[in-house]
């Protein structure tokens, strides 16, 4: 799930609306999920930042990024910028890559449980025969 970078209600968003319509349409999904913020760049060079900011208007933190990733279970929170992070972007592929094919590395409670902050379980085979598959 993405957010951007120089609009904090994208971040804000992921949490109102996108993860709560998975955990409905996916509610025992154990799949990792990634929360990418994208156009770091707009942070993070002076003349863009100083123009965003003469316009009165704010960025998204990393730190609220990291804070929503940590209490509804985000497997990895990251930022890029695709105009000077070529490079970068193949980083993050690799990553996200790693972590699919990994599953021992992954927060074992379900989309639901993220969303709602429980831990309780769902049963054995309840992410097996229920689960939806995020790309």
């Amino acid at each position: 799930m993405s957010f951007i970078a120089h609009r904090p209600e994208s971040l804000e968003y992921v949490v109102s609306h996108i993860l709560r319509h998975i955990a409905a349409k996916c509610p025992n999904t154990q799949a990792p999920w990634v929360l990418l913020g994208m156009k770091k760049d707009l942070r993070t060079n002076e003349k863009k930042r100083a123009r965003h900011e003469r316009l009165g208007k704010s960025f998204a933190s990393l730190e609220r990024a990291e804070e929503i990733g940590n209490k509804h279970g985000a497997a990895l929170v990251m930022e890029c910028s695709s105009l000077e992070e070529a490079a970068g972007l193949k980083q993050i592929v690799r990553k996200v890559y790693d972590l699919a094919v990994d599953s021992t590395s992954t927060d074992r409670r379900t989309m639901r449980q993220r969303v709602n902050g429980t831990h309780e379980s769902p049963g054995l085979l309840a992410s097996v025969y229920q689960s939806c598959v995020l790309l």
